[in-house]
């Protein structure tokens, strides 16, 4: 059981308590004494501790446990030559190296032992399907399956600690993973989905969890770093090996023709990685999620986001929606894609990706918005149909070479893409004549990074990167109506719309990093860098009338923007035992010219630091209590300062300040975790406050025709955000219990209509619980949960709704080489102006004709047939009710044929 703490209390008052505590020194002594348990916390009360030299490996003293677990041991030496070894008949060896153990002085060390049997050939067995080494955390892959998966992904979603998106995005914890290698490559870098969304489960020997993950390996033990990493280590028998598998879905039972074609094709030999994909698809499955991610190239590191990636001005797109894609995507999809890691020698390597994809979409909603503000009420009624097509082609090529084996290496990375994105849309707007637009996209994107790595040392390596990125994005809209009264003057007679914008960014930078882990674990990181970056803006706005084209002032923009940033970023890191501190003062000296068509620069130079430290305390190997601060300073981007109108919807025309400006904010967070991944019982609890100094509001105009939305800077918004995770494991029926609870609340002010500052607060509450059963026979599975959330928003009046999603998942195994899955979902939607109530139900089926090599199948969504689905909407000035439609009910028949053949030596 557990408890929401009173957050309204949090929102005015945080005490934070600095736990200080040390060590009776002993002036010629070393002093290791401390318990000895197992996992599920028993005292070990017999066996001995060891202590060893490193070298020889002669025993140089030994104590007994006693029957309390307890032991104490000591010696003398000035160099860390010695190891401690425990040996507990019924229980595996552990082993502490002491090099990180403070001479001279006391040291508690808790040692967790791990059972082990043993059989009359001595040969040792181990059960346990979780081990930690170190940094890493294995899972046994074989011990989570249960049949009924699919895909890598699904696989995931089993693994405690785990978390898995409906769009793919997977968390370890509540820190999202930095990517997914296979046998320590990677070949998708942060496009990872691509990779567990398709690759079958079955040659996955283990899964592992790399925490402090680092992207160079020569950085290793001495960067220091908090990224979390997933790395597949496949079965011997699938290495050097061709494999893979052909996916075909056909439907036999729908009111339209449904289809989903995937092909595997993937080698893991030592020498070469390859991974081929293609998959036509029209039942709403997305194969690659964002195409961004795939771009990702070498990261440099920031306090909050610092995106050079272009925002589109305006876009015609379907809203995101409860539902993954598969509910609600009407698509017709086609991809193919290749990723290969050439290893031409030891030294050097080349890494390919390469992705062609075309994707049409079609989607139909119908909104009804009711505005009830201060000043104005009204409701409007929106029936559209939306229709995309897009087109992306993306090669990245990266190019690695060891220049000195252990030592130097030299990384070069390019990324290249274009895209063609045409939109189109027929509005029926409060039941008046159709309004059609249509917007036609074209982006074009380069990147090319170079890095070079010189490991001076066990312990020092100086990193040099150098970064050249540029980017466009072109678009041209229409729309065939104009129904903004009092925008335009001598509107009479206007037949349509038409605007043009076009966006440039060009980056140079280059940075100098030196990084020092010294003997005792500190720390010290130096980085010293420049960027150099010119954005341009141009939009141009026509009104057509007769075949003639006005352009009315005030609607056109000419804006440059070049900012030039010389920084100097500081780190140190003190550990001391199991405390460690992290200081950071980082100093940017930042140039910026602003100029705006027809008007003079304006040039600014701004100097100011931002500091941050973190405090980190790993009170034994199962409690970790962190706390940090920082102070950040962001600059406002081309698209959040231009000053004349821009057409950003076909109701909404959009206003930047007109000014260049530095955002400052301050954040606070505290962490604690108990557990580790073996126990029962595990908990993570975050609670973060941020308050920004300096924030982007909006001034809005509303019109029941159109919105006018002015950007106006304000200062001091809060927003509070806390999240607890339990995980608890019941043994007596083989089930893994998940508990949740997650809150926001934000408060923040706007204007509405030139007159009235208004007071906003948000708040949001989300309660989920799960039960995961993980019986080992496979005959019969279940997976069973509900979540609850609740919205409030309150101005001068308060408006809120609430869903209840609760599902009941059973896989059975009837009889032999017959795999069922039944899949149920029930939401239900609760407001003060509409309710719904909506149930699912999906099947699989699936036949081995030939074990791990032929299946067939029966797929079945959306059997009760829900034609459509409501979602509640609510801001400061509206509530929304969308209603859009859902994918038929259909019946697919599966045939999955997976293959492998010959080796590679």
């Amino acid at each position: 059981m557990f408890f929401l703490p009173n957050l309204s209390s949090i929102k005015y008052k945080i005490s934070i308590i600095f736990f200080v505590f040390f060590y009776l020194t002993n002036s010629s002594q070393t002093i290791i004494k401390g318990n000895v348990k197992d996992i599920e916390t028993n005292i070990v009360g017999h066996g001995v501790i060891l202590l060893k030299e490193i070298d020889t490996n002669i025993i140089k003293a030994y104590k007994a446990i006693d029957k309390n677990g307890n032991y104490k041991i000591e010696y003398s030496s000035s160099e860390n030559d010695f190891f401690l070894e425990v040996i507990a008949l019924g229980y595996k060896k552990n082993i502490l190296l002491l090099d990180e153990i403070k001479q001279n002085q006391i040291n508690i060390h808790n040692f967790i032992l791990t059972s082990e049997s043993l059989q009359l050939n001595e040969v040792i067995v181990d059960s346990s399907p979780i081990k930690i080494k170190k940094d890493t955390i294995i899972y046994t892959a074989s011990k989570f399956i249960q049949g009924n998966e699919e895909n890598v992904e699904d696989l995931l979603r089993k693994i405690p600690g785990v978390f898995v998106d409906k769009d793919g995005k997977i968390k370890y914890g509540k820190q999202e993973i930095e990517k997914v290698l296979i046998d320590y490559e990677d070949l998708f870098d942060k496009g990872y989905k691509l990779l567990t969304k398709t690759m079958p489960v079955k040659p996955i020997e283990k899964i592992e969890v790399l925490k402090n993950y680092t992207n160079n390996t020569l950085l290793k033990d001495i960067e220091k770093t908090n990224k979390v990493a997933l790395n597949l280590k496949l079965n011997d028998e699938y290495k050097r090996l061709w494999f893979g598998n052909i996916e075909s879905n056909t439907s036999v039972a729908s009111e339209n023709s449904f289809y989903n074609l995937t092909g595997n094709l993937m080698n893991f030999a030592k020498k070469n990685k390859h991974y081929l994909l293609a998959n036509f698809n029209n039942t709403g499955f997305e194969t690659i999620g964002d195409v961004a991610e795939l771009m990702s190239s070498t990261e440099f590191e920031g306090y909050l986001d610092d995106e050079d990636n272009q925002k589109r001005l305006l876009e015609i797109k379907k809203p995101i929606t409860f539902f993954s894609g598969e509910r609600t995507n009407f698509n017709d999809s086609e991809l193919i894609s290749s990723s290969s890691i050439f290893n031409f020698s030891e030294e050097t390597k080349l890494k390919t990706v390469l992705f062609v994809n075309t994707d049409e979409n079609f989607f139909s909603k119908n909104i009804l918005n009711e505005v009830n503000t201060e000043l104005i009420n009204f409701s409007n009624r929106e029936d559209s149909k939306i229709v995309s097509n897009k087109r992306s082609f993306l090669g990245k090529l990266e190019f690695t070479s060891k220049l000195s084996p252990f030592k130097e290496n030299v990384t070069i990375r390019s990324a290249f893409k274009k895209g063609f994105l045409e939109n189109a849309s027929s509005i029926l707007f409060n039941d008046s004549n159709n309004i059609d637009e249509d917007l036609n996209n074209e982006d074009k994107l380069f990147d090319l990074d170079v890095q070079y790595t010189n490991k001076i040392n066990k312990k020092t390596a100086l990193v040099l990167k150098l970064n050249y990125h540029t980017e466009k994005v072109s678009q041209v809209y229409n729309i065939n109506r104009q129904i903004y009264d009092n925008i335009f003057s001598n509107t009479q007679g206007i037949d349509s719309l038409k605007q043009f914008s076009n966006i440039e960014t060009v980056l140079y930078h280059f940075n100098a990093n030196f990084l020092v882990r010294k003997s005792n674990n500190h720390y010290f990181k130096f980085n010293l860098g420049n960027k150099y970056k010119i954005d341009k803006l141009q939009t141009e706005l026509e009104l057509l009338k007769n075949n003639l084209s006005i352009k009315p002032e005030g609607f056109n923009n000419n804006l440059n923007l070049v900012l030039n940033e010389l920084y100097l970023e500081n780190s140190y890191t003190l550990k001391y035992d199991t405390f460690e501190v992290d200081t950071n003062i980082n100093i940017y000296l930042l140039n910026s010219l602003f100029r705006l068509i027809n008007e003079e620069e304006n040039v600014n130079n701004f100097i100011f630091v931002n500091p941050k430290i973190d405090f980190n305390w790993n009170i034994n190997k199962r409690n970790i209590l962190n706390f940090s601060f920082l102070f950040s300073t962001q600059k406002t981007e081309i698209a959040d300062i231009y000053s004349n109108s821009i057409n950003t919807s076909f109701r909404n025309f959009s206003n930047g300040t007109g000014s260049f400006n530095l955002l400052n904010a301050s954040r606070a967070s505290l962490t604690y975790e108990f557990g580790n991944p073996y126990d029962k019982f595990t908990t993570l609890s975050n609670l973060s406050i941020v308050k920004q100094h300096d924030y982007f509001s909006t001034n809005t105009i509303i019109n029941q025709n159109y919105y006018q939305t002015n950007k106006v800077l304000f200062k001091d918004r809060v927003n509070i955000d806390f999240y607890n995770h339990i995980e608890y494991y019941f043994r007596l029926i083989s089930s893994n219990l998940r508990l949740g609870v997650e809150y926001s609340e934000s408060n923040y002010q706007n204007i509405l209509n030139n007159s009235l500052v208004r007071d906003i607060n948000t708040e949001s509450y989300k309660y989920n619980i799960e039960l995961r059963s993980a019986f080992k026979s496979n005959v019969f599975n279940y997976h069973i949960g509900t979540s609850i959330t609740n919205t409030d928003v309150k101005t001068f009046i308060r408006n809120s709704y609430k869903t209840y999603n609760s599902f009941f998942n059973i896989y059975f195994s009837p009889i032999k080489r017959i795999d069922v899955g039944i899949n149920s979902l029930h939401y239900y939607l609760s407001s003060n102006i509409s309710n719904s109530n909506t149930f699912f139900l999906d099947f699989d089926i699936k036949y081995s004709l030939f074990k791990d090599k032929i299946n067939l199948g029966l797929v079945g969504k959306n059997i009760f047939n829900n034609k459509s689905y409501e979602e509640i909407t609510i801001t400061d000035n509206f509530f929304s009710t969308l209603n859009y439609n859902l994918l038929p009910r259909y019946v697919l028949l599966k045939l999955d044929y997976k293959f492998k053949f010959f080796k590679i030596n």
